[in-house]
């Protein structure tokens, strides 16, 4: 026993990435095994809790403190085992956190992450090809369905592949070498979030290759012109032969209707101005609901009355109890106006700091959108996500080459 505590110690660095590459590279494949490796590795740093570096970048703390809140407020509260699904997430994230800022060896990391991603995407593209064998008709726009068929819901499924672009754009910057194998693997998991039209992820990719593209040193004037008009021109004939795009934004050949159709069917116009009339009830703005069985009968309430003229759509929001899609408003209405403050100061501090590189704002300038659309560390794989990307890039010793 003694000489596997001594053997740990010595090997401490090691066995910490190892473990650190093994949750990564499940995380797009499987939904158990990242659990079952963050238990290893908190046994791990247990453990060896002498040889733990403390990581505190005032980014860092700021949406810690957000987090710290939100579960004190909870147990004041006496909410806090009636809240435990989301507190437990929210637990994850603070353990993460711990855990993958002693994580060094980035580069193995971005590279399993990458790795598992294409094996998602083989798995969720052969589902696909089988089920338009049994149905030639068959379209990724809408359904129960589709979860089915892909690997990972559609909103993080794109995300995971607005992160994989990220990395491939970052590592091109330094690696020379293999530059053409990263642009390669960029123009596949662009393709693929198009063929599941995944929205927000377009956009991003889009945002991120023009970014990049025209900061990188490396590529002559004239290519980037060039490729700017190739990537247009790709991008209009790839979205006009995009039949389940068209669908999943109720496209039509007149505008007004095509805008008409998308706000009737995308349910976060429903959903945002229910959770901005919420803020006005009592205190709420200020201290926030006394659980979230109390906000849940708050937001049916609100869809009652604000889907009252379309009694299908009425019933359809009713039987979903959408939560707010946007995690600064989830804040906001659990916790008041303090861990809103705190989450979204994280964001600010981390952009406004001089000493943190161009690539990481924009890491977390790609999670700050996904956070305005969705409630990201309320789902065990957006904990995940942001956990181990904020922390790994936070820790100032780790490196991006394999040692």
């Amino acid at each position: 026993m003694n000489n596997m505590a001594v053997y740990l110690k010595e090997n401490f660095q090691k066995i910490v990435d190892f473990f650190a590459v093994c949750v990564v590279f499940f995380i797009p494949i499987s939904a158990a095994l990242p659990n079952l490796f963050i238990i290893l590795f908190s046994v791990l740093v247990l453990i060896c809790l002498k040889q733990y570096i403390i990581v505190r970048p005032a980014y860092l703390i700021a949406i810690i403190s957000s987090v710290f809140f939100i579960l004190i407020e909870s147990i004041v509260k006496n909410n806090f085992i009636v809240d435990l699904a989301i507190n437990s997430r929210f637990l994850l994230l603070l353990l993460l956190i711990i855990l993958f800022t002693q994580v060094k060896n980035i580069y193995k990391i971005e590279h399993a992450f990458i790795l598992s991603t294409f094996i998602a995407i083989t798995g969720s593209f052969v589902a696909i090809i089988k089920q338009i064998l049994l149905s030639p008709n068959f379209l990724l726009d809408t359904g129960a369905l589709i979860n089915d068929l892909l690997w990972l819901e559609r909103p993080y499924f794109g995300f995971i592949l607005t992160l994989c672009i990220f990395i491939c754009f970052k590592n091109a910057e330094k690696k020379p070498k293999i530059r053409i194998w990263y642009f390669s693997t960029v123009i596949i998991f662009l393709c693929f979030s198009i063929y599941i039209s995944a929205r927000l992820s377009i956009l991003l990719n889009i945002i991120l290759i023009f970014t990049f593209i025209y900061r990188s040193s490396y590529i002559k004037r004239g290519i980037k012109k060039i490729a700017t008009l190739f990537f247009f021109f790709f991008l209009i004939t790839t979205f006009g032969f995009n039949d389940t795009m068209k669908s999943r934004m109720h496209i039509s050949d007149n505008i007004n209707r095509t805008l008409h159709l998308f706000k009737a069917y995308e349910p976060r116009f429903v959903i945002w101005p229910c959770s901005i009339k919420m803020l006005q009830q009592d205190l709420i703005l200020i201290k926030g609901f006394n659980g979230r069985d109390e906000m849940e009968e708050a937001v049916v309430a609100c869809f009652k009355e604000n889907t009252k003229e379309i009694k299908a759509k009425q019933a359809y929001y009713i039987k979903q109890k959408f939560n707010t899609h946007n995690q600064f408003l989830d804040f906001l209405l659990m916790g008041g106006i303090i861990p809103f403050i705190l989450l979204l100061s994280g964001f600010i501090l981390l952009w406004n700091s001089k000493s943190i590189s161009f690539e990481i704002k924009v890491l977390m300038l790609l999670f700050f959108a996904f956070f305005c659309v969705e409630n990201v560390i309320q789902r065990q794989l957006g904990i995940y996500l942001f956990g181990i990307f904020i922390s790994i890039y936070s820790n100032k010793e780790s490196t991006l080459t394999s040692r």
